[in-house]
């Protein structure tokens, strides 16, 4: 009798491992979602910058953000941005005369190679970025994949 318990436990583990697994179980990405879009400002696209989604009331989980390159961003690190409700910060660059303060990194150090040694300047206005952004997006997790689109003016 007792091999037969141990049968049966050992299917009735495997059984649910399996379950467990294909439900999901198994993710460490849940509740993430990779953001992409297209980022414009004055109907021109914000060719080199940085976007950053910073969590908002009860929206767990760290902050998200990307590099922006000729006009477009993909937030897909670590598995995107975390579910809920977001404050999206934008910064556009721009190369700025010899006087310029000294580049700044963005997003995992992100310098555009044609501003890299050089200087250059944030141009968008401050409603974008920063701590007092307008800017307010929710992320659904009914999908693995998003687009946000910014049409700034």
């Amino acid at each position: 009798m007792k091999p037969h318990r141990a049968k049966l436990r050992a299917a009735a583990f495997c059984g649910a491992a399996l379950c467990c697994l294909g439900a999901g179980c198994g993710e460490t990405d849940l509740g993430r979602v990779i953001v992409e879009g297209e980022i414009t400002y004055q109907g021109e696209p914000v060719n080199n910058g940085d976007i950053l989604f910073s969590p908002l009331d009860e929206t767990r989980g760290p902050a998200a953000g990307a590099a922006i390159k000729d006009g477009f961003y993909v937030a897909e690190a670590k598995g995107g941005v975390p579910v809920g409700k977001h404050r999206v910060e934008i910064r556009g660059f721009r190369a700025a005369p010899a006087a310029g303060p000294p580049p700044a990194p963005g997003p995992e150090g992100y310098i555009p190679p044609e501003l890299e040694g050089g200087r250059r300047v944030q141009y968008l206005p401050k409603r974008y970025n920063g701590p007092h952004s307008e800017l307010v997006v929710t992320v659904e997790g009914d999908r693995r994949r998003i687009t946000r689109d910014f049409h700034l003016e």
